[in-house]
């Protein structure tokens, strides 16, 4: 079982953001930055290529939720990050996008 399949089954401790039937939002625990989410379906899907049009169509419907939710309590802009495949820098093979909430002079 990946290690996001662990979180979303509760055996490894995360910090919930939101979460639906289908679709899970923690934070990044790497605190490269505040505000650092990750936004992965339920299902296990290694990669963008790998996932049935439902789910990634969900997983886009949840990112512009969460992002104009961003918008809605004082961010002024979202990064949206997703990597597919070792050669691109995936490092958990479990579908993912990280969701950076930013302010204007934050960097």
């Amino acid at each position: 079982m990946c290690l996001f399949c662990q979180i979303i089954a509760h055996q490894i401790p995360s910090y919930k953001i939101w979460e639906g039937e289908t679709t899970l939002i923690i934070l990044d625990n790497a605190q490269d930055m505040n505000y650092h989410m990750l936004i992965m379906p339920k299902k296990h899907v290694t990669n963008i290529m790998a996932c049935d049009q439902e789910t990634l169509s969900h997983l886009i419907k949840v990112i512009q939720m969460i992002s104009n939710h961003c918008i809605d309590h004082g961010f002024t802009g979202v990064n949206i990050l997703n990597a597919n495949g070792k050669a691109a820098g995936q490092s958990i093979q479990h579908l993912h996008f990280h969701l950076l909430a930013r302010k204007n002079g934050w960097y």
